[in-house]
C-alpha cells in the first residue's frame, strides 16, 4: 500500500449479531456454546475485533436464525462503485 491510499472499511456485523442475541434473551456463553467458541471469541466477534470463519459464521446465524446476507444489508443500498464498495473479510487473505 502506497502513502495516501486508504484501506477500504470493513463490514462491521457485531452489532447486528450482539442485537439478535439481545432479542432472543441469549446469553453469550449460551451462543458460544452453540456455536462451539469460546465465550471471548464472541464477545470480539459482537465487538468487531475479531472475524469469524465461514464456518463459525454459519453456525452462529443458525443458532440466532438469520441469515449470513441479513448481517450485510443496508437501508441505503444503492449503486456502490468497486473502489467504494465495502469488502466482506470472512478469513483468510486476498480473498
Amino acid at each position: 500500500m502506497t502513502s495516501g491510499t486508504q484501506r477500504p472499511s470493513t463490514a462491521r456485523i457485531g452489532d447486528a449479531l450482539r442485537n439478535r442475541r439481545r432479542e432472543l434473551d441469549l446469553t453469550l456463553q449460551a451462543v458460544a456454546d452453540g456455536v462451539e467458541v469460546s465465550k471471548g471469541f464472541l464477545s470480539e466477534v459482537e465487538r468487531d475485533k475479531a472475524s469469524p470463519s465461514v464456518a463459525t459464521l454459519v453456525r452462529l446465524c443458525d443458532i440466532l436464525g438469520i441469515t449470513i446476507g441479513s448481517l450485510f444489508q443496508h437501508d441505503n443500498t444503492a449503486v456502490v462503485r468497486v473502489d467504494a464498495r465495502t469488502p466482506a473479510v470472512l478469513g483468510g487473505t486476498d480473498l
